[in-house]
């Protein structure tokens, strides 16, 4: 099961299929280190042609020829291109490797197609697979996954759960998750996922991921020998291959709204005094660790207003924070320019509120807030001064996930070709 090797990694068990398909990669978010992590996006939002899948129904497509494996439809919805979609489980066996034991398993796996008139297959996608709902916790089951109920006969989106216990496979780790899939172009709309150890002491990260919005949260909290500590919302910025156009001077105009992430009354931290603030910040990191921020609306108040950029090499959120002292740099700087505080290389456009800030290499924890009168109106997290802990993180897309490139006076965000049988439950881990 694609998704029982996912968590195989995260809870200490190896797990085969009996059916042959590929091997997919991945894992889930983990606890934050110091590498970043590397995110896949929705896929293309074309739909794939499966030509040699045409004249075949859902059984033949999704089972062959495999006389245990059969193919259910859940529920189904109607495209705007007159085929179906259709939710679709398939009820399979896998084995369990655990040691020198090996052990047999009834799972799930978790499609999304769309059916022509004629009950064809045209095109398909693997959401993931697990154990079936029913089948009890053991060496032999790593991860329960699940279709939820469709909360309208119109509806035109899946959600699938998936649930990671951990403890009897040796680890110490459980999670659980769940993502929203549309029926429509299979792509992904948003995830999300707890994370936290099965043993003492309690570390737990929570991770929100709405690709529709572009915007991308967490939460952390942390008990035992270190200070308790419960930090977030942190609004993470992401870092893309922006491409040398861009890189050369495009930045100082191009439109960034496609590839970087919003901060603003909704994504943004709510600092009490200034909860319906109208600033609007957008950012991005690119492959060279540059910053972009553009001051997009909110550039003026009534006292001078400052730019506050914090970052480290990691974030330290780890429930043994406190034996790993590290000290934010932080930079300052007016939005005319003038360099306030901090030493990292800052320029400005020439006719606009925007910034290229030249972070350290292997930065992965970054917050980025506007200032005025020494408190800040928004802020991609609440920082706290010189505690790493309090900084959001940088969320590094690779180059095979997604690229953006300069197209006129816009940066346009491309994503590869989705693959039908790659789970997009496997589409996310660290790197």
């Amino acid at each position: 099961m694609r998704l029982a090797r996912v968590l195989a990694a995260l809870l200490g068990t190896a797990c085969t299929s009996s059916r042959p398909g590929p091997v997919t990669a991945g894992a889930p978010v983990t606890a934050d280190s110091a590498a970043a992590v590397s995110v896949l996006p929705p896929p293309a939002g074309a739909p794939v042609s499966v030509p040699e899948a045409r004249r075949l129904g859902v059984q033949q497509t999704l089972c062959g020829e495999h006389a245990e494996c059969v193919a259910q439809k859940v529920f189904s919805t109607a495209g705007t291109d007159g085929d179906a979609r259709l939710v679709v489980l398939v009820r399979e066996k896998f084995s369990v490797s655990s040691g020198d034991a090996s052990h047999e398993c009834q799972g799930n796996e978790v499609w999304v197609v769309r059916e022509g008139e004629d009950g064809s297959v045209i095109d398909r996608q693997l959401i993931g697979s697990g154990c079936a709902e029913d089948f009890s916790y053991s060496a032999a089951c790593d991860a329960v996954i699940s279709i939820q109920p469709p909360r309208s006969p119109t509806q035109d989106t899946v959600v699938v759960a998936w649930e990671g216990p951990g403890p009897r496979c040796g680890g110490t780790q459980r999670a659980s998750g769940d993502i929203e899939v549309s029926l429509e172009s299979f792509a992904v709309i948003r995830r999300s996922q707890w994370h936290s150890r099965t043993i003492g002491p309690d570390d737990s990260v929570h991770t929100y991921l709405d690709f529709s919005d572009w915007s991308f949260k967490s939460e952390w909290q942390t008990s035992g020998a270190c200070k308790a500590r419960k930090r977030g919302p942190f609004f993470d910025i992401p870092k893309l291959e922006l491409g040398k156009a861009f890189l050369d001077g495009g930045w100082r105009t191009a439109s960034m709204d496609q590839c970087a992430t919003t901060i603003d009354s909704r994504h943004s931290v709510a600092f009490q005094r200034t909860a319906k603030s109208t600033a609007v910040l957008r950012a991005v990191v690119s492959e060279t660790d540059a910053l972009f921020v553009d001051v997009a609306e909110g550039a003026h108040g009534t006292v001078p207003r400052e730019l506050q950029i914090c970052f480290a090499e990691y974030t330290a959120r780890d429930y043994n924070y406190c034996v790993m002292p590290l000290a934010p740099d932080c930079l300052r700087v007016a939005l005319d320019g003038h360099v306030l505080a901090g030493k990292a290389t800052i320029e400005r456009a020439p006719d606009t509120a925007r910034f290229r800030v030249q972070l350290p290499p292997e930065t992965s924890a970054l917050s980025v807030s506007i200032v005025e009168a020494g408190l800040p109106i928004i802020g991609s997290s609440a920082y706290l001064r010189g505690d790493t802990t309090s900084l959001g993180r940088i969320l590094s897309f690779s180059a095979e996930a997604a690229t953006c490139q300069l197209d006129g006076n816009r940066l346009r965000l491309s994503t590869p070709p989705r693959d039908p049988e790659r789970a997009l439950l496997d589409a996310v881990g660290p790197e």
